[in-house]
């Protein structure tokens, strides 16, 4: 028996109820849901126990859908989805997809699945390999009551992709390369998650680095308890005297303290040298939060012999995963706020976010002051009024 809502509708989640009578209870069966034009999605279900899979539509049209029970044939039925086009009257928001490297979302993942275990990147490029999950209310793949898909790490549970599928620092993203030409415009790393629990604030949840010899961090970024921070390899060394009046070698880009159990969203662009001041910008939640200009001998570079690749280990803190980006160019601060209200499941959510956010003018590249002082949002936000002649 399944179970279609009358209403589906682009960008909205439609639940799919299911219940499979058979004279053996609690036997498992393998239900395949065939879209056209999609890979089939596989899950496990038990017999007589209903449950309920999630299906998302970003495209309106009419789609021929199959629903299977695999040791079953003669137990298949075929509709067509009608999704029709969004009628309300909000603008429609979406995250930016030029120029992605990579991209991992977990929207219609789900425990049930008989690929639960991989994580596959939007374009079938690279695929994340995840171990001891329990795949159930602990830990795996996860919905918040507003209807937001996330993967969840707990209990040592691990997430790694291997370096062979994805290594993002092969080549320098900030010089042009005659290897490959997608390489010289920049690079945005954009992480959406939440740490709770952290059990050791010295140990590493999440890492992308690449180390020398010597164990110097060359480029890449980790978080460590609940800071974040990005690295990159000075090549005329970077030392500061401490209070003590000792040498140390800071190591680090720029730095962020993340708030314990809420979800945050780090975006890091780093601007190609062939600009004027290359910098690397923070933004957090789609805001600014800070800039550092790089030395023109650094290096973004990783090493052949110790690569970075992405790995997150839950072993002293539990890890909820909403998404993962990585683009081969810098964002501009519109792509990314855009991509963090594209971040919410529902319309509404994007578009309040949003024009709490927007403080810029029509063309998105000068700040309006009068969005900056408009009293319909509570944005906190300092301003200083210069008048009178300037002088010259």
């Amino acid at each position: 028996m399944i179970m279609l809502p009358e209403k589906t509708e682009q960008y909205t989640n439609i639940p799919v109820e299911y219940l499979l009578l058979t004279s053996d209870k609690d036997k498992e069966y393998t239900l395949v849901i065939e879209i056209a034009g999609s890979e089939p999605k596989k899950y496990t279900i038990l017999s007589k126990t209903r449950g309920t899979e999630t299906l998302y539509f970003e495209e309106e049209g009419t789609f021929i859908t199959r629903f299977i029970i695999s040791e079953l044939p003669v137990a298949s039925f075929t509709t067509e989805l009608a999704i029709q086009p969004y009628t309300g009257n909000l603008p429609v928001i979406n995250p930016g997809d030029r120029d992605l490297m990579l991209y991992l979302n977990p929207k219609g993942k789900s425990n049930k699945a008989h690929d639960r275990a991989e994580w596959k990147d939007y374009n079938g490029a690279a695929t994340a390999k995840l171990t001891g999950l329990h795949y159930g209310e602990v830990n795996g793949w996860l919905m918040e009551d507003d209807g937001t898909s996330y993967l969840k790490l707990s209990s040592g549970a691990k997430m790694e992709i291997p370096r062979s599928e994805f290594r993002p620092f092969k080549e320098d993203p900030t010089t042009t390369s005659t290897i490959n030409p997608r390489m010289g415009y920049g690079m945005t790393i954009e992480l959406d998650f939440a740490i709770e629990g952290i059990l050791d604030y010295d140990a590493e949840i999440i890492s992308c680095l690449s180390k020398n010899i010597r164990g110097n961090v060359l480029c890449g970024f980790n978080v460590v308890g609940d800071k974040i921070k990005v690295y990159n390899s000075r090549l005329n060394g970077t030392s500061y005297i401490d209070d003590k009046g000792e040498l140390k070698y800071r190591g680090y880009l720029s730095s962020q303290t993340l708030v314990e159990g809420k979800r945050v969203r780090l975006s890091f662009v780093i601007e190609p040298r062939s600009v004027s001041f290359p910098m690397c910008h923070c933004y957090v939640d789609g805001k600014s939060s800070g800039s550092v200009i790089y030395d023109t001998g650094d290096d973004f570079k990783d090493a052949a012999d110790n690569p970075a690749y992405l790995k997150i280990d839950s072993t002293f803190a539990q890890v909820k995963i909403y998404g993962i980006r990585f683009y081969s160019t810098a964002l501009t601060n519109r792509v990314i706020l855009n991509n963090y209200t594209a971040s919410f499941a529902s319309l509404e959510d994007r578009q309040a976010t949003f024009d709490s956010n927007n403080v810029f003018d029509a063309q998105g590249k000068k700040i309006s002051y009068d969005a900056v002082m408009s009293e319909e949002y509570d944005r906190d936000i300092p301003v200083m009024i210069l008048t009178g002649g300037w002088k010259t």
